[in-house]
């Protein structure tokens, strides 16, 4: 059993690798004497889903929500970001991300929303899942529109940075990012005429 201070090492050494592969993690298993699933365990990750270079570059970005609370909790704490990184293991630009999202759900469930389900479960529904929408004050559908922007935005960032669409699949993803910020205009425009 790993205790903390040998998780956040392997954490460490997890991101600051060059390479997110099964080897990679038998690597780490070796130098910390410990099998593949406690590392696995140590970075938040499942090793199942590690079959193939899409699949590892798909997942090397990818942490527990255990840690991704923590990390929100300390950031909100006042610890700094840099700080915050050290410690759990992630790196810094990631933590922007899970703090501001971790601040719209808050919105969402002040505002009487109920907070977005896990991407996990979501993904199991088959097809999207249409919703009854009721009459909503103009500030909460400007805010949930803004939402799903920005959500869409971040989407397409990450998919970017870990070089996993093709350029046509990158070009269509903008064009659909385009058209939401468009239909996010509209609603702000009938909300100013109405």
């Amino acid at each position: 059993m790993l205790n903390d201070e040998e998780k956040r090492l392997i954490r460490t050494e997890w991101r600051d690798g060059k390479y997110k592969t099964l080897a990679r993690l038998e690597e780490l298993s070796q130098l910390h004497a410990c099998d593949v699933a406690a590392v696995c365990e140590a970075v938040g990750i499942d090793p199942a889903k590690y079959k193939g270079k899409s699949a590892a570059r798909r997942i090397a970005n990818s942490y527990d929500q255990a840690v991704k609370d923590d990390v929100v909790k300390a950031a909100l704490s006042g610890m700094p970001y840099k700080d915050v990184a050290e410690k759990f293991g992630v790196p810094v630009g990631n933590i922007s991300p899970w703090v501001r999202k971790a601040k719209q759900a808050r919105m969402l469930e002040k505002a009487g929303e109920p907070a977005r389900p896990p991407a996990a479960s979501a993904a199991a529904e088959p097809g999207p899942q249409p919703q009854a929408v009721e009459a909503e004050a103009p500030e909460q559908r400007i805010s949930r529109v803004d939402f799903a922007v920005d959500a869409l935005r971040d989407a397409e960032s990450i998919l970017a940075r870990a070089a996993l669409l093709e350029p046509d699949e990158a070009k269509l993803l903008a064009v659909v990012r385009i058209k939401a910020e468009a239909f996010r205009a509209g609603v702000l425009y009938a909300a100013l005429e109405g």
